[in-house]
């Protein structure tokens, strides 16, 4: 698939046809995030592989906001969730940066690209119950938790939910680059 392609039709996906992910496809994805550039060549990403079922019951569990919102109760229906991590201890940080949480997105993106470009679908999931994952995979304290990535083979069509939310969002709807970008000047 042309790149160009791979980056306009990549989606959150959250409803899956149920098939297993097969190994090849999974290090395809985790290749693609380990040769990511990062910050003094430091590759401080990790990522957690989750197909356990038991495991995906626990740290998918839907999560009720305090504004009484319910999120992520699609979230156990994945075949596999990886979570992605970086390194803490010893991080660069200039600026003002905890370069590990750039360095991980950046990696979790390439991941996610390379999902689309192999079939696959994948939802980057930011709000999730941190201490309950960490505990449940036994994630070392000194690395940090980005997201978790719900990975499967996308269903021919969209949830009802997942179109309403689409709509709500406005998730088709991109800005034009005049808005978004500026020549030599603001």
């Amino acid at each position: 698939m042309e790149f160009s392609e791979v980056v306009t039709r990549r989606r959150s996906v959250r409803k899956f046809d149920g098939r297993p992910l097969e190994d090849e496809a999974l290090e395809y994805v985790l290749q693609a995030a380990r040769v990511a550039p990062s910050a003094s060549n430091r590759q401080r990403a990790r990522f957690v592989v989750v197909r356990d079922p038991a495991k995906l019951s626990v740290i998918g569990r839907r999560r009720t906001l305090a504004d009484g919102r319910v999120i992520n109760r699609w979230l156990t229906d994945a075949p596999a969730i990886i979570v992605a991590c970086g390194e803490r201890s010893g991080a660069a940080t200039r600026y003002g940066v905890d370069w590990w949480q750039v360095d991980t997105s950046i990696a979790t993106e390439h991941l996610v690209l390379a999902a689309v470009d192999i079939g696959l679908g994948t939802c980057w999931i930011g709000v999730f119950d941190e201490p309950v994952v960490r505990a449940e995979l036994g994630i070392p304290a000194q690395f940090g938790i980005l997201a978790l990535i719900a990975i499967g083979y996308p269903a021919g069509q969209m949830s009802a939910s997942e179109r309403m939310t689409r709509t709500l969002v406005r998730a088709d709807h991109r800005k034009p680059m005049t808005e978004l970008v500026h020549w030599d000047t603001w």
